[in-house]
């Protein structure tokens, strides 16, 4: 801290409205609700916009009224995000949310909101944060966090420091994000090029008929968790394994025993694995390794005459959003066997596939490593904001 300073306790400078209890049921339209996941990096996100009941906002709102430049700070899920209100209109502040009002003759709102932003502080709240599963603050031990300001003058020009430069961070920010995301849909117009415009003149078949070995996997035993299943030198793959994998299967978590796999079926190298239930449904990948899985996933053991693994992998891949959709149900979403079996898919000569797929592994690794570049980039953005804020709170921003 710079001489000349002053330090106290967080409660002892600043004003904390804690709203407690459960935030009022949603509706279509009425009052707009700021919760927690509408606080970040300094300010309030307009999604998710939900809105109360205008009849309940006196119930609700019995500990102050929110007003333009208070700051607000998320207690839990997320710990210590902070945004300053922007608004003149009415508003409803949700849980998991403390409102916090400044004296402007003593402290700037902005000041304070950066302060709470500032790694310094950051690190005394999450000291004094408890839960072992969601970590978490209470207003009591928050109003006991440090808490240095300089003169009004000196924290305004403070603020219009970091105002103009967080400014422009935040244009580069966006810039990277974008672009981030055009590499995405740059590897996906890859696919559309291939499976919707050159694949209109291809043979149709039904993908069990180009393959050795089409099927769901096994795991009869019961439980599933018995330990006498695992522990050996078998692979046995799951279906998080698979949507993490990106192309090729090629690490695991879990072995099968001798006992597991006489209960099971080993998959060959080159399998194409997709998973039929649950989060992960429609993501796919190709096994590295021999490996067994469970009946939540189907495997594709292409006949190599008639059908490249890779060519059908980035196939699933183009045609996820569809095998998705086919499989919604009521209860659980899932695909099965007939999700294929009833469905007609573009399969053109071999040689014809391996030049699909070298095409398309050229396009993967060059939108990949964009995308890899621009999430430097936002990473980069990220350090930089923290080292001005690390300046600005120990007195060295000049």
């Amino acid at each position: 801290m710079k001489a000349g300073w002053k330090s106290n306790q967080l409660g002892e400078t600043v004003q904390f409205v804690d709203y407690r209890g459960k935030t009022p049921p949603k509706v279509e339209l009425g009052i707009r609700l700021i919760t927690a996941k509408n606080v970040k990096m300094g300010y309030i996100q307009r999604e998710p916009l939900e809105f109360i009941d205008p009849a309940v906002y006196d119930t609700w709102m019995t500990r102050g009224y929110p007003r333009r430049g208070d700051v607000l700070f998320t207690t839990e899920a997320p710990l210590g995000n902070v945004a300053q209100l922007d608004t003149d209109e009415t508003v409803v502040i949700g849980q998991r949310l403390i409102t916090m009002k400044v004296n402007p003759e003593t402290v700037d709102s902005a000041f304070l909101k950066y302060a709470l932003l500032s790694p310094q502080m950051q690190e005394q709240i999450r000291l004094r944060a408890t839960g072992a599963t969601v970590s978490g603050i209470k207003a009591s031990l928050l109003r006991k966090v440090p808490f240095s300001y300089p003169s009004l003058a000196e924290q305004k020009r403070i603020v219009a420091i970091l105002d103009e430069a967080f400014e422009g961070l935040a244009r580069a920010r966006t810039y990277a994000e974008s672009n981030t995301q055009d590499s995405s849909r740059l590897y996906w117009a890859g696919l559309d090029t291939v499976f919707k415009v050159q694949a209109r003149s291809w043979p149709q078949v039904r993908l069990p008929e180009v393959c050795a070995d089409f099927g769901r996997g096994k795991s009869q035993h019961r439980p599933r968790n018995d330990p006498k299943l695992y522990g050996g030198t078998v692979p046995f793959i799951q279906t998080g394994e698979i949507s993490r994998a990106g192309h090729f299967i090629n690490t695991c978590e879990q072995t099968y025993s001798q006992f597991g796999l006489a209960q099971s079926k080993k998959w060959p190298r080159g399998t194409v694995c997709i998973a039929i239930v649950g989060a992960t449904i429609g993501e796919s990948a190709i096994l590295d390794f021999e490996a067994c899985f469970p009946d939540s996933v189907i495997g594709m053991n292409p006949d190599v005459r008639k059908a490249d693994p890779e060519y059908i992998y980035y196939l699933l891949q183009y045609y996820k959003p569809q095998l998705k959709e086919a499989g919604k149900g009521s209860a659980r979403d899932n695909i099965n066997l007939a999700t294929f079996t009833d469905r007609l898919f573009p399969m053109p000569e071999y040689d014809v596939q391996r030049c699909v797929v070298e095409s398309l592994n050229d396009l993967a690794v060059s939108t990949e490593n964009l995308a890899n570049a621009y999430k430097q980039s936002v990473d980069d953005i990220d350090i930089l904001r923290q080292s001005l804020l690390q300046k600005a709170f120990s007195g060295e921003l000049t």
